[in-house]
């Protein structure tokens, strides 16, 4: 029980993988982990993550299931909708 687990490593694998998939479950980021340091190093990076604004969690109902997805840069215009040049 000597590995360690680095907060950043992790950040990065579950950056990657909501950007890869758009969205995970963060009982699939528990289930990928062996021991119980790991897990508790995987939620810190999730909060971290939450608190750069990475990532945004959603949650449908009570002790549902926690949805975590990319969170988009406020004013980007990839969410912007497409207007047709006018032709004046």
């Amino acid at each position: 029980q000597g590995d360690l687990y680095d907060v950043e490593d992790k950040m990065s694998l579950i950056a990657s993988t909501v950007a890869e998939n758009g969205s995970v479950t963060f009982l699939e980021l528990l289930m990928r982990c062996r021991v119980r340091a790991e897990m508790i190093v995987t939620f810190m990076a999730l909060l971290e993550l939450i608190k750069m604004g990475t990532v945004m969690v959603v949650q449908t109902e009570n002790f549902g299931d926690i949805t975590i997805l990319a969170r988009t840069p406020e004013g980007s215009e990839s969410d912007a909708p497409v207007e047709p040049a006018s032709s004046a």
